[in-house]
This record gives structure tokens, C-alpha cells and sequence, in this order.
């Protein structure tokens, strides 16, 4: 039987893409839903550290990152694909949103290399800090500090999860997540073909579901002694 790759969920078409790299249809199907998620993830960090000065600069370079982007999901036998484990339907944007800023600043190394001036010396004196990027780096942090605000959204998701409901509630957390965790605007979040809403209703949305978002903390410091929802509190207020 025919596979349609139009019905499939986000989850089973990049598992299907992980599994069969030469399935030209699943990839076809790949490049309409995510391509435009993955130019804007590198237009908007490129624009960030000024990476471009020239628009017909920028667009060359944009279009080298994004193949940047796709050889990486090949990579190693398509591992960036088969190690996503979506918690949900839209958690590969922001999987991909990842891999993208992992490009953008495998990039920057590889500039910053080529302008710094040759050193003679001993290959003892080189700074270890110097060293050259992993190929692939999992989108997983490390860090002891990653690990407290990886807690926090955490958290926060779990809240989140609470307080949207209804048919939109898998789409209104992604608005969420791309205008708070990754520093959207309405207006970029608002031309990525998964949302179809109007700006000005992405930022309603995420006004009243931060709204939401600080009730329930309240109610939650309330409840608990000690008031433990302190920092988790102060965090959603001063973000976003």
C-alpha cells in the first residue's frame, strides 16, 4: 500500500525520513513542512550577528546554511533524525530550530578561523578553547546551568499542558514556545505555515496565555509552603 506523506504526523514523517534517507516523496513532504521554519531560524540569527551585510550576500549565505542544515540531518547515517524523540506533534521545530543555531555558529568558528592570523609555535601552545566543533552537536545540554533552565521549562511546558485546551492546544504551545523560548516576533512566527494566524492574534495569544500562566503560579505559590514557584514566577514575568 501506497504511503501518503501529506497524512502523516510530523513525528512519523521524520522517523520515516531517518529510516529511508533515498525516499525522495517523504522528503519532498519533509522540505514543505520545516523548509520555511529552517530559513527563518537562520535569517533571524544571522540578522542577530550581523553575518551578512548585503541582502544579496545574505541570500547566498542563507542558502549555504541551509544546506548546512539538511547535510547535518544526514549525517552519520540520518542520526539527528533518528535521535529525536518528539515529547509532541510541533516539537521538531524547535529540534530544528537547534540544529540550525548549531550551523549558524559552526559558521562563526570557521569564519572567526580563516581571519585569524597564522601562528608559529608549538602545537602545545594552542588554546584548547581553539579547538575545531563537533560535526554534529546533539541539541541536549550539558551544563549544570542548562540542566536549572532546563527545570524551569520543564515547568513551565508542565503548566502549559494545564492551562491550553481545546483542538488548538499542540499549536498554541508551539506559538508559545517559538515566541518565548526562541525570541520570535508575531510577525516571523506568524508567516511559518503551521500557525495561519494574524499577527496580532499570535500576540493576543501569547499575552493571555502568559496571563494564564502567572494565575496558575500564583495559585500554586499559594498552595505550597514556602512559596517554591518564586523564581519559576519571576522568570515567565521578565521573559517573553
Amino acid at each position: 500500500m501506497k504511503t501518503d506523506y501529506k497524512n502523516l504526523s510530523n513525528v512519523d514523517l521524520v522517523q520515516q525520513c531517518g529510516r529511508q534517507p533515498d525516499n525522495r516523496l517523504a522528503w519532498l513532504e519533509f522540505c514543505k513542512r520545516f523548509d520555511d521554519h529552517i530559513w527563518l531560524v537562520l535569517y533571524r540569527e544571522s540578522r542577530t550577528k550581523k553575518i551578512f551585510k548585503t541582502t544579496l550576500a545574505g541570500k547566498q549565505i542563507l542558502s549555504d546554511l541551509v544546506q548546512d542544515v539538511y547535510l547535518k540531518l544526514l549525517a552519520k547515517d540520518c542520526r539527528a533524525l533518528k535521535d529525536f524523540k518528539g515529547a509532541h506533534e510541533h516539537s521538531i521545530f524547535t529540534y530544528l530550530a537547534v540544529i540550525a543555531k548549531n550551523v549558524i555558529n559552526n559558521y562563526l568558528v570557521k569564519m572567526n578561523a580563516q581571519k585569524r592570523p597564522k601562528i608559529n609555535g608549538s602545537i602545545n601552545d594552542i588554546s584548547p578553547q581553539s579547538q575545531t566543533p563537533k560535526e554534529y552537536e546533539s541539541p541536549q545540554p550539558h551544563t549544570d546551568h542548562a540542566i536549572s533552565y532546563n527545570e524551569l521549562l520543564n515547568e513551565i511546558d508542565s503548566l502549559l499542558d494545564d492551562i491550553l485546551k481545546g483542538k488548538d492546544r499542540e499549536r498554541n504551545k508551539l506559538i508559545f514556545h517559538l515566541f518565548f523560548y526562541e525570541g520570535f516576533s508575531a510577525d516571523e512566527i506568524s508567516t511559518m505555515p503551521p500557525i495561519n494566524l494574524s499577527s496580532k492574534r499570535i500576540s493576543n495569544l501569547v499575552s493571555e496565555t502568559k496571563k494564564r500562566l502567572c494565575i496558575r503560579l500564583m495559585e500554586k505559590q499559594q498552595q505550597l509552603p514556602g512559596k517554591p514557584g518564586t523564581m519559576l514566577f519571576n522568570f515567565v514575568l521578565t521573559n517573553g
